[in-house]
């Protein structure tokens, strides 16, 4: 048989595919929503920032987390780079 040539990104998966495999529990997915919003907060403040999918659905475990960015009303790109 030939040899595979995997890229640098494949290895990585390759070597969490099993990690990738587990659901995110609530409480994780909540933390992880926590940090996206103080980090929106702390940068980009005319962004609106919502955690969507199957956390916003109310899941007990998500397959992974889903964020929409979009602009406050009002918001011009260049009051977004400001």
């Amino acid at each position: 048989g030939g040899s595979v040539s995997l890229d640098p990104a494949q290895r990585i998966g390759l070597r969490h595919a099993e990690e990738f495999r587990q659901k995110i529990p609530r409480a994780e997915a909540r933390r992880h929503e926590e940090a996206l919003l103080s980090a929106r907060d702390a940068s980009l403040p005319a962004m609106q920032l919502v955690v969507c999918g199957s956390y916003r659905r109310g899941k007990a475990t998500s397959g992974d987390i889903d964020a929409l960015v979009t602009p406050t009303d009002g918001a011009t790109p260049a009051s977004l780079l400001a």
